[in-house]
């Protein structure tokens, strides 16, 4: 029992440790996405903001359908792998199967341009979905082999660049929504560009290590991650383009992502996290107690999660007369802010699930559950959307993926024996209500303000322990550099 304890503390201190390094890397690229998000709502036009961020988003969720996210594939088998040779074989064996599986995406873009009507950007969204492509490979080979800290700074650096290109682009050259398409290229051509002078993974490449049976192997566990990156799409961006088809889709799909940005602060914990644990979930996929790790480690996400929601709903008015968008968009962008930010919980807590189906080798159940929550979500979005407008379309995501959630808890509770606390959760239901309902109650900027300081105060009573272990690994990282 000492032994067991002892082995747990050690992954729950790896796991901390991830999420400082993680948090580092990648609180630049939030915190310039915030700055960024302010010029891009004031620099570009009402009609293109909204239809530019919807395929700028789009296509990194096609890369990973129809290249079958085979990134994470790559990781996971170089985690079964000893010696550099063997790790490395997963990337050129992965590079060679994206070759063949290109044409496919090039079509998808293609059609994805024909949906809004405007084949302008798609050149240029093709260029960006290769890009991405050889960036996510990269990214994850260099976590796959132990290089955490290149990843952190690579992460800075390509961000800061990104940002910079995308301000000159926005404010001195004045290209308005291309912008936002060339700037995250530029962004990714540095962070290949990194990668591959420190990890030298293409100069590596040999034809040798090409295997059929590798990749058979590798595009059987691929495969899965593929369908239900599909299933996700239809599940994440189905409101989005059906919104854009209504009339006047243009401009209320600017308001949805104007109120979407808000959802940025929370993203920035959920991303962090979910690189973490990604990690931590394949290392530990071979201990006998990982089952008490994952339960310990799911409540106290669920812990941090409700907590960030339930602070962020009070603040969100402030932030988003930050971001300009009240003043752009009105209230009817303002409204949307609590739907988003239980979207982004509920879509986080789905994810959580997913790294442990990942990390067990079982992938089928993440399709299973996730085209159950797509085809929840756009039944919901087609029947609500002439009754609740732009409301419909954040309410349906929630229940989307809150079927998705309560079907991935319920297989891996009978699968591995998961665990959820009750208490944890009814505190985080009940405290998200309780902040939803104050925020139309009392919709006052100041108000809102004041109602934040009990929710922030709370927060750092509940989440004493997970606090105090973060300064403690923090303060350990700083005595080691100095």
């Amino acid at each position: 029992m000492i032994e067991n304890n002892k082995l747990k503390s050690g992954k729950d201190q790896t796991l901390m440790r991830r999420l400082v390094i993680y948090f580092l890397g990648n609180l630049s690229t939030k915190v310039i996405n915030l700055i960024l998000t302010r010029l891009q709502i004031t620099s570009i036009n009402t009609d293109a903001y909204g239809p530019v961020n919807l395929y700028v988003s789009t296509v990194p969720q096609l890369v990973s359908i129809f290249y079958l996210e085979m990134w994470a594939g790559v990781m996971r088998f170089m985690y079964d792998e000893n010696d550099m040779t063997g790790k490395h074989k997963a990337f050129s064996n992965a590079l060679v199967i994206a070759g063949f599986l290109s044409p496919l995406f090039i079509l998808s873009i293609v059609v994805l341009s024909g949906s809004g009507g405007d084949w302008t950007y798609t050149p240029y969204l093709i260029l960006m979905g290769l890009l991405t492509l050889l960036d996510y490979l990269y990214q994850f080979s260099c976590r796959g082999i132990g290089r955490d800290k290149l990843y952190a700074v690579t992460g800075i650096v390509s961000s800061l660049i990104m940002g910079v290109a995308q301000i000159l682009l926005l404010t001195v050259f004045k290209m308005g929504a291309l912008a936002v398409i060339i700037s995250p290229m530029i962004g990714s051509l540095v962070s290949i560009t990194i990668y591959e002078s420190k990890t030298r993974q293409l100069r590596r490449f040999k034809r040798q290590e090409l295997s059929a049976a590798y990749m058979k192997a590798l595009l059987r566990f691929c495969f899965p991650l593929s369908i239900n990156a599909a299933a996700y799409f239809a599940l994440t961006k189905f409101n989005q383009l059906y919104v854009q088809q209504q009339e006047g889709g243009k401009l209320a799909l600017s308001q949805l992502e104007a109120a979407n940005k808000v959802g940025l602060f929370v993203t920035l914990f959920v991303t962090v996290f979910s690189l973490a644990w990604q990690e931590t979930a394949f290392a530990v996929s071979n201990d006998d107690n990982r089952v008490a790790f994952y339960s310990l480690t799911l409540n106290r996400y669920l812990k941090v999660l409700s907590v960030a929601v339930m602070c962020m709903i009070p603040a969100g008015r402030l932030i988003a007369l930050v971001l300009g968008a009240d003043s752009i968009y009105g209230e009817a962008a303002v409204q949307l802010i609590p739907g988003v930010l239980a979207g982004v919980a509920l879509s986080a807590l789905s994810n959580f699930f997913g790294n442990i189906f990942s990390a067990e080798k079982r992938n089928t159940p993440l399709l299973y559950s996730t085209v159950l929550g797509a085809v929840v979500n756009i039944a919901a979005m087609v029947i609500l959307y002439g009754y609740m407008g732009l409301q419909a379309a954040n309410l349906s995501l929630c229940l989307g993926f809150l079927a998705t959630v309560i079907c991935r808890y319920l297989i891996l509770k009978k699968m591995v024996g998961v665990k959820l606390d009750p208490v944890v959760m009814w505190i985080a239901i009940g405290g998200s209500l309780i902040a939803t309902g104050l925020f139309y109650a009392f919709p006052s900027l100041k108000i809102q303000s004041l109602l934040a300081v009990p929710f922030v105060l709370l927060a750092l009573i509940w989440l004493r322990p997970e606090i105090r272990q973060m300064l403690t690994i923090l303060k350990s990282r700083s005595r080691k550099a100095g």
